[in-house]
């Protein structure tokens, strides 16, 4: 379809007549042009390539902002300009890329009508004035660490109130110029901006090269033409170039298509092959992988499940050459973080880090009863097989206090505690949730375990002090607040609900005549368990961090969080 004469924006400049000069000339129409694509095209796609640049090296802040636009969207929603308006994390996003990376270096030029001082300086008459932007944005007198990319400082901190046009309060930055030559399409630019990113994280989780991490040097660059190229230019409708720039930044990366399982795999094998492996990747440097595990999976390195494995699927979804290396253990039906080692070494250094106590781990636990805040203690028997059975910590460490023993040897404070190991969690906080509802529980497999009051549940985020094999489920079930779906330990925890007494380290532990009788009662306590749940419970291992905090990584919404489709 043409457009009729006059309605392009061509045809208003043949028929615009400069003062006295008459019509424009051929080069004027040539730049004037110019000027529209180079800035109404050329700006916002720089600000969105160097934006995505930052998501694709600083993954927690993709996360937090992904986190935002499902919260208020949804996963497939239509995002609008009412939403933009509604999404302030975004808004500080786009607004921290222009700070850094302003798509423009300098301002347009200014000239002297009379000669003038300005900042001690003699300007002469029709001298020309440049504005270099950065000596503003990377000024430490006006932001704190100023080379930090860190889009909170405009929700809190020295961002805060900073006028993007420069015409009101302390000038801090002008990524559209200043006074009356202030870009005209500032308001139309944030908005196309915000609509564009918001859109395009909503739909791809952005991943650097697993090659390396992409070059933020500034240079040209050219690329090549590809399939992945070709899907999301036609998926997102955009153009080729802007697509294959995102491609050399590093900031799109296509996964390998798993392959078909077995004829033999069993359900937990083809559950492997479902998953989007790709989207749960939540950082990849040179030394290792984090990976949002899903529940009902592997993390690697078991006897019986050596193929079917997150660090096997992992690998492939980001196309590595060499195998991802298990540096630690969360049990099948936990989701969360767990930290893949790209090289044998770095996974004796992780496992150095762990022994020496410089990995802290964060958990969120959905438990069936209250739990109330401070550390729990009990002592786990060593016993290498489940269901693991923990003891009152109380009555244990006074027995032992009793008798002047270490907590460690406590042949003295009875032989059926002697070698129990010490199991410690502190309950950071605890409020009260809604019980997930059938559809909810239905879609992640969640099993009914016969918990009496299904009206509430009571989310707790737990430090873990100590890390024993099933110590949060042992340890809640023990205290009268199982897990929800946790199929092994809430039969136990019912049956001692409704018959105090039953288990034989429990609140209301009977005394016992002689060895024998409470071994009895022991082997009795172990039949009260059930079996380990097929796929998920309500726990998640929700932040992993090493080296004093210099090293964060979150996991995404637990299942129990997440609204089905």
């Amino acid at each position: 379809m043409v457009s009729p004469v006059g309605a392009a924006y061509v045809d208003s400049l043949f028929e615009l007549k400069a003062p006295g000069r008459g019509l424009l000339g051929e080069e004027e129409l040539v730049t004037l042009c110019s000027e529209v694509f180079v800035a109404g095209i050329d700006t916002s796609t720089s600000v969105l390539q160097w934006a995505f640049l930052e998501l694709v090296l600083n993954q927690e802040i993709q996360e937090q902002l992904y986190r935002e636009i499902v919260s208020t969207v949804g996963k497939n929603g239509l995002i609008t300009e009412d939403h933009v308006e509604k999404m302030p994390y975004l808004n500080a996003v786009v607004k921290e890329t222009l700070r850094i990376h302003s798509p423009a270096h300098f301002t347009l030029s200014h000239a002297a009508t009379e000669e003038t001082k300005l900042g001690g300086y003699e300007i002469p008459t029709n001298a020309n004035v440049e504005f270099y932007i950065e000596w503003m944005t990377e000024d430490p007198n006006l932001w704190k660490d100023p080379g930090v990319f860190r889009p909170e400082r405009f929700l809190e901190g020295d961002g805060v109130g900073v006028d993007l046009t420069g015409t009101k309060g302390t000038v801090k930055m002008l990524p559209f110029g200043a006074g009356r030559r202030t870009c005209p399409g500032l308001t139309l630019g944030m908005l196309h901006v915000n609509l564009m990113l918001a859109r395009m994280v909503q739909a791809f989780k952005w991943l650097p090269n697993p090659n390396g991490l992409p070059d933020p040097t500034e240079t040209f660059a050219f690329t090549v033409e590809g399939p992945v190229l070709d899907y999301i230019c036609k998926a997102l409708d955009l153009p080729h170039l802007f697509v294959a720039d995102l491609i050399h930044f590093g900031a799109v990366h296509y996964a390998l298509v798993c392959p078909q399982p077995p004829p033999t795999a069993t359900p937990e094998q083809v559950r492997c092959y479902d998953i989007d492996w790709k989207s749960r990747i939540i950082a990849v440097t040179e030394s290792y992988v984090v990976l949002d595990k899903p529940a009902g999976t592997s993390v690697g390195g078991t006897t019986d499940n050596i193929e079917e494995s997150c660090a096997t699927f992992a690998t492939r979804a980001l196309g590595l050459t060499t195998p991802l290396k298990t540096t630690h253990q969360i049990d099948n039906c936990t989701e969360g973080c767990v930290v893949l080692a790209r090289t044998k070494e770095y996974c004796s250094v992780f496992h150095g880090k762990i022994r020496d106590k410089k990995v802290k781990k964060l958990y969120l636990a959905l438990a069936a009863s209250p739990v109330p805040t401070g550390v729990i203690t009990h002592y786990m028997r060593p016993v290498n097989i489940a269901p693991r059975i923990v003891s009152e910590g109380n009555d244990l460490h006074q027995a032992c206090i009793d008798n002047r023993k270490s907590v460690w040897n406590l042949s003295s404070c009875g032989r059926i505690y002697k070698g129990w190991h010490l199991c410690q969690l502190e309950v950071l906080e605890c409020k009260k949730v809604p019980w997930p509802d059938a559809v909810t529980e239905e879609k992640y497999s969640i099993e009914d375990c016969g918990w009496p009051s299904k009206d509430y549940a009571y989310e707790c985020k737990i430090n873990l002090l100590t890390g024993r094999t099933h110590q949060i489920r042992a340890q809640l079930a023990a205290y009268g607040a199982p897990l929800v779906g946790d199929s092994m330990y809430m039969p136990a925890a019912i049956a001692e609900i409704a018959n105090p007494g039953v288990n034989p380290f429990g609140k209301y532990k009977k005394q016992y005549v002689s060895q024998d009788d409470q071994s009895l009662a022991t082997a009795e306590w172990v039949v009260q368990h059930g079996k380990e749940p097929n796929v998920a419970i309500g726990l998640q291992a929700c932040q992993i961090s090493w080296d004093d905090g210099k090293h964060i990584y979150k996991a995404g919404s637990p299942w129990w969080r997440c609204k089905p489709a």
